[in-house]
């Protein structure tokens, strides 16, 4: 038995309560482990060490598989030590073998709050009140405590934007690694930088307004418009500003119409009547 609060024993009598409803509050790694298995003692240590790092951020509960062989052939165990991660109810990821500390760090992360994340949170709830200094120190402070961590920069990012730091933003998400950066929220955030970028030098909203309400042809006010309601996310309004330029003409900013529409589209809720009556739109000019 472990002397970390954070590390319990576990079988199909309490299994249900003690890892698939607790893993509804905290994510549980469980260990299927046996006494005979030499790899299963080298684990033992490690998994310590990742308890005491997360400190009750993570729970770990242990499977002696020679007394719970059922509990073990119901999650496919078939080799030892086998690690799953439980998060709300379900498991969400696994390995096998041994595994260094900074492994399991890494499987588990995605799952398990860290005061990073406390940070942020603090920092989004700041960014929702207009408080942009305090939502600005809070999440700069988030990316130095954990560098690699994905949601405090995403945030920082956003943030930067909200104050046209466009430069800012994008260092924001820059250390990132490639899967992280080519994400869906990444993909977002490179677009929205991009027309923060180019709206620093427009002219403000409503004088954008007047130029397209005298020449509708004016397309690149109508960019700067389309640019600045994404930013302001008036996406629907963003679309037909969008349409209206690739209706009007394909080879203006290299079809930048179709490809704003396409930006726009990624950042609605696909099902959407709105997306689905624009992609027919778009259907119908592009056939």
């Amino acid at each position: 038995m472990s002397a970390s609060p954070h590390i319990f024993d576990v079988g199909a009598a309490d299994f249900a309560e003690k890892v698939l409803r607790k893993s509804g509050e905290v994510p549980i790694l469980v260990d299927f482990w046996a006494s005979w298995c030499g790899p299963c003692q080298a684990l033992e240590p490690i998994l310590e060490q990742v308890a005491e790092h997360f400190a009750g951020r993570l729970l770990i509960a242990r499977v002696d598989t020679d007394a719970e062989q059922g509990l073990a052939a119901q999650f496919g165990v078939r080799s030892l030590p086998t690690l799953l991660v439980f998060s709300d109810g379900q498991v969400r990821t696994q390995a096998t073998g041994v595994q260094p500390e900074s492994a399991i760090k890494a499987l588990v992360a995605p799952f398990a709050r860290t005061p990073a994340d406390e940070l942020a949170e603090k920092g989004i709830e700041a960014m929702t009140r207009g408080d942009m200094e305090d939502a600005q120190a809070l999440l700069e402070e988030a990316v130095i405590s954990e560098p690699d961590r994905p949601g405090p920069r995403f945030a920082l990012a956003e943030v930067y934007l909200s104050l046209s730091r466009p430069d800012d933003a994008e260092g924001a998400i820059d250390p990132l690694p490639a899967p992280q950066k080519e994400s869906d929220i990444g993909h977002v955030l490179r677009d929205r930088i991009r027309f923060c970028r180019d709206t620093l030098s427009a002219p403000p909203e409503e004088e954008l307004r007047d130029r397209i309400a005298s020449e509708g042809d004016d397309l690149e006010s109508r960019y700067f418009l389309a640019a600045r309601l994404v930013l302001s996310e008036s996406l629907e309004e963003a679309l037909h500003q969008f349409f209206e330029i690739m209706s009007r003409d394909r080879g203006f900013r290299d079809d930048a119409g179709r490809a704003g529409m396409v930006s726009v589209f990624n950042m609605l809720d696909p099902d959407s009547e709105v997306v689905a009556d624009y992609r027919r739109r778009m259907a119908g000019l592009l056939h």
